[in-house]
């Protein structure tokens, strides 16, 4: 199993938490923080707990089977990020292109 940075950031993103405040919110120093988003570091268990908790999302949200995560699926999880900080009328123009991202996640 292998834990997806790509996930993390957008969770964060999505919740409008800079790694500062998300640093701060689980209780370690920003650098450290920055590693694990980076994926430079190997993740503890308890930060994982933490950062499920402050991100209000499940464990398997952000661990997946290592050949389960692929380039596509990451890329389509940042474009999803983008979307999201759309207005509504954007949003509603895009609305399809979404809906079939959303089913690659």
């Amino acid at each position: 199993m292998q834990f997806n940075t790509y996930k993390l950031k957008a969770a964060r993103c999505l919740k409008g938490y800079s790694i500062e405040e998300m640093a701060r919110r689980i209780g370690i120093d920003v650098h450290a923080y920055w590693r694990i988003e980076s994926g430079k570091t190997q993740l503890k268990v308890q930060s994982l707990l933490k950062i499920a908790t402050v991100l209000e999302q499940p464990l398997t949200y952000f661990v997946e089977e290592a050949e389960g995560i692929t380039d596509i699926k990451d890329r389509v999880t940042e474009l999803l990020i983008l979307f999201d900080r759309l207005d509504d009328e954007a949003r509603a123009q895009y609305s399809t292109l979404i809906q079939s991202l959303e089913s690659v996640c």
